[in-house]
């Protein structure tokens, strides 16, 4: 986020699902939020993953409709289509959208620090991923993205069509399994309670570190262990 004050940067949160990634990408939307940088985020959904825009529409929504009130025409009506505040009659011009998004986006950050934040990458509808990719490689000013995709252990670079004007600019950071210790950290931390050496090792063997199997695993031992004891008391 340091960087994003200087000129456009990019973070993609990448790895294996369950690994962590949607919670380190909310802890720094809270961090951003708390820098004051102004937030567009949206959660793509693999159901969603067909349907025209809809990440796009999901980042304009909290937009004060006034930020793009004196837009060309072209531009005001390719946004009343996105948000469904026009007649279906149109074909959407997806050049009037990509051209009225990065007008928003360059207005906000003239006045502030901005984040376009995108949840699961690998969902978003393929009309998003044009708008989005239209206005990143024209980026200028203090504008971050940050995106979490999921990717498995022998993949190359994810969301190759994510490009800024100057490639440096992106980091790709990859979360790896935890240690015992750091898995023992995290489950007992959801789950209110501590676990023996032992279960918590064999924990890890199953889920190969992966926090959310772990959790799940842990969870689910809990649920046998606990009518036993209820038993026996």
């Amino acid at each position: 986020m340091t960087s994003t004050t200087v000129g456009p940067s990019a973070l993609l949160i990448e790895g294996e699902p369950g690994i962590g990634k949607t919670t380190l990408w909310l802890a720094t939307l809270e961090e951003a939020a708390a820098r004051g940088f102004r937030v567009l985020s949206t959660r793509a959904a693999a159901a969603e993953s067909v349907l025209a825009y809809t990440a796009l529409a999901d980042m304009l929504d909290d937009v004060d409709p006034r930020t793009w009130a004196d837009l060309p025409a072209p531009q005001l009506l390719a946004v009343d289509q996105v948000l469904l505040r026009a007649g279906s009659g149109e074909v959407t011009d997806q050049r009037a959208v990509a051209a009225a998004f990065l007008a928003v986006i360059e207005r906000y950050a003239e006045t502030g620090p901005l984040l376009l934040a995108i949840d699961d990458l690998q969902w978003l509808d393929l009309s998003s991923v044009h708008v989005i990719a239209f206005a990143a490689r024209r980026l200028t000013g203090p504008v971050g993205i940050l995106g979490s995709v999921r990717t498995e252990v022998h993949d190359g670079a994810s969301a190759a069509w994510l490009q800024l004007p100057h490639p440096e600019a992106l980091t790709r950071i990859r979360l790896s399994p935890l240690s015992i210790r750091e898995l023992h950290s995290a489950v007992s931390s959801r789950l209110q309670r501590p676990f023996a050496r032992p279960v918590m090792g064999r924990i890890h063997q199953v889920s190969g570190g992966n926090p959310f199997y772990a959790i799940e695993l842990a969870r689910a031992l809990d649920d046998v262990e606990r009518p036993a004891k209820t038993f026996l008391s």
